[in-house]
């Protein structure tokens, strides 16, 4: 593994890293740690850039499957036609909060991002419910659907939270062969 940079949020809405730098064939694995909004309700999101940066694919070119458990409650969510990756809970009342000790953390890995193919994500995420104050687990998998070559990922607040107030995020390539 190879360590490319971090991100560290201070009340942004989302913030961006270029990935151009890795290979085709490459896997990117993220890494997130404590990421709080500025209210209860945080969706933690992922989109990609194919144009160095300029901008961000926000129409309905995602994918993706979620299940969350918190104690002995399982539920799930899909969509084949959404507007970002998932890197946590997307049911309402089972997202992370706002106060400390309640922010999301978790890890996945995008497959062979600067490859000309649609890239797979999948991973799981630790949390503390913005309804029910219990720990919660959630696992994901998504899929950009577009077969282009990606140079850039942007962290950003979902749902109700207009902005992350705290939190890090880590990237790292993975050589597969």
């Amino acid at each position: 593994m190879i360590f490319l940079g971090s991100l560290s949020f201070s009340g942004d809405a989302s913030l961006d890293f270029d990935i151009s730098s890795m290979l085709a064939g490459e896997m990117l694995q993220v890494f997130w740690y404590d990421c709080r909004g500025d209210i209860d309700g945080l969706n933690l999101l992922m989109r990609v850039s194919t144009n160095g940066g300029s901008s961000f694919d926000s129409g309905t070119n995602y994918s993706y499957q979620n299940a969350n458990w918190e104690a002995t409650i399982g539920a799930g969510n899909s969509s084949l036609a959404t507007t970002s990756l998932p890197m946590g809970s997307l049911l309402s009342g089972n997202r992370a909060g706002h106060d400390a000790g309640e922010g999301i953390s978790g890890h996945a890995t995008l497959f062979a991002p600067r490859s000309a193919l649609t890239s797979h994500w999948v991973g799981q995420a630790s949390y503390i419910s913005d309804s029910t104050a219990a720990m919660g687990l959630s696992g994901f998998s998504g899929r950009y659907n577009t077969a282009s070559a990606i140079t850039d990922v942007q962290v950003l607040a979902g749902g109700a939270t207009a902005d992350l107030t705290s939190g890090e995020v880590h990237f790292y390539r993975v050589k597969i062969a």
